[in-house]
């Protein structure tokens, strides 16, 4: 018989008289505790059904049940009908949580992920990605008709206001900014096997709809040229009166998801996700198509909104600002190649014989110009505070790591940063910024890198201080 719960799948069959085992869902996918008088939820299970299937029983039925629950909320959606609390929205937030969980724990599932498709409608054949693009397009659209968001039409420059709507309404919309966190994880994983075709992807979706791209690789440039490509770029700006830069402000949905979701919770899961993604992206030395748009996004709305972004513990801004100045870092580095005949690195001083990406190109100049405005708020403390908490276990555990991640990337970023901007003058505000004591007083940046190179409880602190101070 047909399996009900994904009829319109063809091959989603469980024979009548199947036997199956019940199993407890994990905890990290079971409903959030009632409030206090309120009643509890029905309890959710998965069943192991003891079929013999080609592709694997469990992946093949998920991927069928997913795409059912798609169809039904993107219907009821068009329809105007409830979508929260509904069997099909709990069932594809629950499918996605799974997958993203498994790929977390090891990513390098999703290639046999992607070998299992399904026939969805009699003639579309769907796998994985298919799913999750789909779920990246419907899934802002239900916050929208929840009345959780003004619409994802208001312009880019709007600041949509906290959400004023009932509390089950937050709750619903915090559990799409999840699901939408979850699809994005899982596209990163299958853009470690198949970058290209996720790019594709996702620059045709709703999520990062409005956004001009190319698919074509960028150009190269000569970090020697650096200066003068830099002055060539001010010129065609200021004829043209356009920003030659990066299209992040086009992101539309992904500002308005953070500024109406993320910062009234002071928490920021779709935004690790995108982080995530463009790191991914990156490692694979991909600097195309949104990625640009993306690490500029990156730039503007995480590094540089730190100062007015609430986070509920210290450890959570020290954990999503060294995401992403470890994006910032990949940014300069993937893509860059030695020009023919270059006697390699130099043991100081500005390297040269390099051509970097135009992106990263961009992304050096901009900090050049104005990365004191990024960094001031995402320095680590000296070396001494961090000490002091692994000594006197002064501060969690957590505490601690995301500081010493924070330090990492902070050193490895100014390790290649500057040496980069040494090829433009020297009057940059960079590198007037590094070696100031900050009006508020305490250590400048360059004594809070060099504070470091005594650090005694992480071994390889010392060395990344001692490359970055050369």
């Amino acid at each position: 018989m047909p399996w009900a719960k994904a009829p319109d799948v063809e091959g989603s069959i469980v024979p009548q008289g199947t036997h199956g085992r019940l199993m407890q869902v994990p905890v990290f996918a079971q409903p959030p505790a009632p409030s206090e008088g309120g009643a509890a939820p029905p309890a959710p299970f998965l069943v192991a059904w003891e079929v013999d299937a080609e592709q694997g029983t469990g992946p093949v039925l998920l991927l069928a049940r997913a795409a059912h629950c798609l169809q039904q909320l993107h219907a009821a959606n068009a329809e105007r009908q409830k979508v929260a609390g509904t069997e099909a929205w709990q069932d594809l937030r629950l499918i996605l949580q799974l997958v993203a969980a498994l790929l977390r724990g090891d990513p390098l599932l999703a290639k046999p992920l992607l070998n299992v498709t399904i026939i969805y409608n009699r003639n579309q054949q769907m796998d994985w990605l298919e799913v999750v693009i789909a779920s990246l397009n419907v899934l802002p659209t239900l916050t929208v008709a929840a009345g959780g968001l003004p619409g994802t039409t208001a312009p880019a420059a709007s600041k949509p206001s906290p959400l004023n709507s009932s509390s089950n309404t937050a709750a619903f919309c915090q559990q799409v900014l999840a699901a939408l966190a979850d699809s994005l994880v899982t596209a990163a994983a299958v853009a470690s096997c198949q970058p290209g075709r996720v790019m594709r992807a996702l620059a045709a979706s709703q999520l990062f709809a409005g956004v001009n791209v190319s698919m074509e690789p960028l150009g190269l440039v000569g970090l020697e040229q650096l200066s003068s490509w830099a002055q060539e770029q001010q010129q065609r700006q200021d004829q043209s009166s356009v920003d030659v830069g990066d299209d992040w402000s086009s992101l539309t949905d992904l500002q308005v998801l953070q500024e109406a979701l993320e910062v009234p919770h002071s928490s920021y899961p779709l935004t690790h996700a995108v982080i995530h993604l463009v790191q991914t992206l990156l490692n694979q030395h991909c600097t195309w198509g949104l990625v640009p748009s993306l690490v500029h996004y990156t730039l503007n709305r995480v590094l540089g909104a730190m100062p007015w972004m609430p986070f509920t513990c210290t450890s959570d801004r020290w954990s999503l600002a060294a995401a992403a100045l470890g994006v910032v870092r990949s940014s300069i580095l993937s893509g860059a190649v030695a020009t023919p005949g270059a006697a390699g690195p130099k043991a100081a001083g500005a390297p040269g014989g390099i051509m970097v990406t135009t992106l990263a190109a961009r992304v050096i100049h901009h900090l050049a110009t104005a990365g004191h405005g990024y960094l001031s708020s995402v320095l680590p403390p000296p070396s001494e505070v961090l000490q002091d908490m692994a000594e006197q276990q002064a501060g969690s555990s957590e505490l601690l790591a995301s500081g010493t991640e924070l330090a990492e990337q902070l050193l490895l970023l100014v390790s290649v940063l500057l040496p980069a901007v040494a090829h433009l003058s020297p009057e940059m505000p960079l590198q007037q910024y590094w070696g100031a004591t900050p009006p508020g007083g305490g250590l400048s940046p360059a004594a809070i890198i060099a504070s470091y190179a005594t650090y005694p409880y992480a071994t390889h602190l010392p060395l990344l201080a001692l490359e970055a101070l050369n």
